[in-house]
């Protein structure tokens, strides 16, 4: 099973060094996927720069030591008249929104 973790949780883990949160993520990278999406990292990455200076080198080692899979995850949404533009240009309206998933 792909298990995403939140900001909360890594933070947690990485800089509170909660026992309980570091087994729990112990246990379920042993068992299963865990999955980080791009913005989840750039907003630990932003919330230990702002709430937690001085510890960006414990967040850098416990992402390095953490087993994860990367999910990209688009900076901001698309504007619909984008999409729009871009369904009308494929002939196929149904289908493109299978491209903009």
């Amino acid at each position: 099973m792909r298990i995403m973790l939140d900001t909360n949780v890594l933070i947690s883990a990485a800089l509170l060094s909660s026992p309980h949160i570091v087994r729990l993520i112990n246990e379920i990278s042993e068992r299963h996927t865990v999955v980080l999406s791009t913005y989840i990292l750039d907003e630990l990455k932003r919330v230990t720069r702002l709430k937690f200076p001085g510890k960006h080198d414990l967040l850098e080692i416990f992402l390095r030591e953490l087993p994860f899979e990367l999910a990209y995850t688009p900076a901001l949404p698309l504007p619909q008249t984008l999409v729009r533009q871009y369904r009308r240009s494929l002939h196929c309206p149904k289908s493109a929104s299978l491209f903009l998933l």
